[in-house]
């Protein structure tokens, strides 16, 4: 299975993260992880994926594009690739729920962590 991580660039809780995804999906049947930045949930993805010997691919998007349209068409690559997705949210990122709802829609398995806003 190819497991989406996405999530806020400002959230660092490693533990949190590496238990809701344990929790909520058989580690074993995780392949690769995917994430859609650098920096907060993408960062600790790689974490997790380096601590259970998964593959890792981070998608950034085409910056010789114009930015809003190279962020969509990246998150469209991101959940076309995916299985199902585990998301970070603090209930106020864009970007977060635009890819929620494009899962959602594409009838992904998709999983809610409510964080905390910091």
């Amino acid at each position: 299975m190819k497991l989406a991580v996405i999530g806020a660039r400002t959230y660092f809780d490693y533990g949190q993260l590496s238990l809701a995804i344990c929790q909520c999906f058989p580690v074993e049947t995780i392949d690769t992880i995917l994430t859609n930045s650098s920096g907060g949930v993408s960062s600790l993805a790689g974490m997790f994926a380096a601590a259970k010997n998964k593959t890792f691919e981070s998608y950034f998007p085409d910056c010789e594009k114009e930015v809003r349209k190279a962020r969509h068409a990246n998150n469209r690559k991101l959940i076309n690739a995916c299985d199902a997705l585990i998301a970070f949210y603090d209930g106020h990122h864009e970007e977060t729920k635009r890819l929620i709802d494009m899962a959602k829609n594409d009838h992904k398995c998709v999983v809610i962590i409510y964080i905390n806003r910091l």
